[in-house]
């Protein structure tokens, strides 16, 4: 499956992007870093790109004041799964990522699924 024929139904709304904002507002010292929110119909997705001296560190935590429980993955641009983490509400997940690329995230939460299409990694 190719990231075109991904199911609309459960796609992630970006509501907030850190590069867009005013460069006061920002309090990364590179602008490669980014923070993200998603909207995913009733709940929010906290997302942020960090870059170190390991490389890429993507960070989320899901924001709802419900018990939810799932998986999350991140997928490379070729459907091969990278990496893989349980999913709850308020409880903070990190993946080290491959620099260089497009990837995607997919979420399944109790029956349904969310799709955060593009996370380009610097």
């Amino acid at each position: 499956m190719t990231p075109d024929t991904i199911p609309q139904h459960g796609e992630a709304i970006l509501i907030m992007d850190s590069r867009s904002a005013p460069a006061i507002v920002r309090s990364h010292s590179t602008c490669e870093s980014w923070n993200r929110l998603y909207k995913l119909d009733n709940l929010y997705l906290d997302l942020s790109l960090k870059i170190d001296e390991s490389g890429p560190l993507l960070m989320g935590k899901l924001l709802t004041p419900n018990p939810l429980e799932g998986r999350v993955r991140l997928v490379a641009e070729n459907q091969e799964v990278l990496q893989d983490a349980e999913l709850r509400a308020m409880r903070a997940w990190h993946f080290r990522v491959p620099a260089g690329g497009v990837c995607r995230l997919e979420m399944h939460l109790g029956g349904h699924s969310f799709v955060v299409r593009s996370l380009d990694i610097p």
